[in-house]
């Protein structure tokens, strides 16, 4: 069959591209290509759609292991005090332990989480929440003390504010966001 017979076969819309002279390049620009940027289109808000659930579902899971991350932090700063007698096997329990914690340390920055630094540092009120002050004298500016609970970054947001301690100027008894704004 010849081009011609079968563009007599077709109607415009249904011909394959390949038969569309250049005289129906019109139609091609209104017809096809429109529904050609669509699907690429709806393909790309399906793949942030699916990018930003996935997203969310580790930042969730990130969330719910900072309990744990806490806890085998305490446990690990406090064994010390707990009056425990040392023996060799009790030594190995507490590496095995620390290593533990390092792995899940390491795992959780891989995937994007960071603690806020605390304690020295003028006190941020998008990162701290300040749970008690002490008066000072020959402090300038409210500066934190002592860290309570540590804070958190996932990626670029802050998941948890840092729990801390911080000492002010002897005239201030309180630190709100709305006393230290620029």
């Amino acid at each position: 069959m010849r081009r011609n017979d079968l563009e007599e076969l077709f109607p415009l819309e249904q011909r394959p591209l390949s038969l569309v002279s250049r005289s129906h390049e019109s139609v091609l620009d209104h017809v096809y290509r429109p529904l050609e940027n669509e699907e690429v289109s709806t393909q790309q808000r399906v793949r942030n759609a699916r990018l930003y659930a996935a997203g969310s579902a580790l930042e969730n899971l990130v969330t719910q292991l900072l309990p744990v991350l806490d806890t085998l932090s305490l446990l690990l700063d406090q064994v010390d005090q707990l009056g425990v007698e040392r023996n060799v096997y009790f030594d190995n329990w507490l590496r095995s332990l620390a290593a533990c914690h390092k792995r899940l340390v390491r795992v959780l920055e891989r995937m994007g989480l960071s603690a806020v630094e605390s304690v020295g540092r003028p006190v941020d009120f998008s990162v701290h929440d300040v749970i008690k002050v002490h008066p000072r004298p020959g402090v300038s500016e409210p500066r934190i003390i002592q860290e309570l609970e540590k804070g958190y970054r996932f990626r670029d947001r802050v998941i948890r504010d840092a729990k801390v301690v911080a000492e002010v100027p002897p005239e201030e008894t309180s630190v709100t966001p709305a006393d230290h704004e620029e």
